[in-house]
């Protein structure tokens, strides 16, 4: 399947009130201007026109994340780098390890896989693709808040509980009970 198909089923599966927001890439330009290679895709998530979430698949496989500060995504941000090295590579200082799959595979196993699993997914995308869904109700997402999550999962999480909560304002204020 073409990723422009992908992106299309993972962007048509979030929640209304999130989906306008936010937006799924993955691409095959290497930005150093070396040939691009099927295998060296980047991929990236953006709310509101930023970068949230980075990954570059190069000799040191990265996760750059680049998160709102006390979930207020019009404050600050903090960057988090996450590395996969290979056997021998030494990671970066003031960087964590652990492991991610490619963006387009983690999509293909979130489309691919039920909700449950998606949600308890050790993947940081997956999880947070499923948190976004329009099948995952406020009561799981409640429930959800109290886990120990990746930075990422709790980052999409708490944008997704805003954004419900603002929409449901919306709402009310557009149409008032009248008494």
């Amino acid at each position: 399947m073409r990723w422009t198909k992908v992106r299309k089923l993972v962007q048509e599966s979030f929640t209304d009130s999130v989906r306008d927001r936010l937006s799924v890439h993955v691409t095959n330009a290497d930005p150093r201007g070396v040939r691009a290679q099927d295998r060296c895709k980047q991929g990236w998530i953006s709310v509101d026109g930023r970068v949230v979430a980075h990954i570059e698949p190069h000799h040191l496989r990265k996760l750059t994340l680049s998160l709102p500060v006390g979930g207020k995504h019009d404050a600050g941000r903090r960057v988090m780098l996450i590395v996969e090295p290979r056997t021998g590579q030494k990671v970066p200082p003031g960087a964590v390890v652990g492991a991610f799959l490619d963006f387009p595979q983690a999509c293909w196993e979130y489309l691919h896989s039920n909700l449950n699993e998606s949600l308890r997914s050790s993947d940081p995308f997956v999880s947070s693709l499923a948190v976004l869904n329009t099948k995952t109700g406020l009561q799981r997402l409640r429930r959800m808040s109290m886990w120990d999550l990746h930075p990422l999962t709790r980052a999409m999480l708490d944008f997704r509980i805003e954004a419900e909560r603002n929409t449901r304002s919306r709402r009310l204020t557009a149409h008032p009970l009248t008494s």
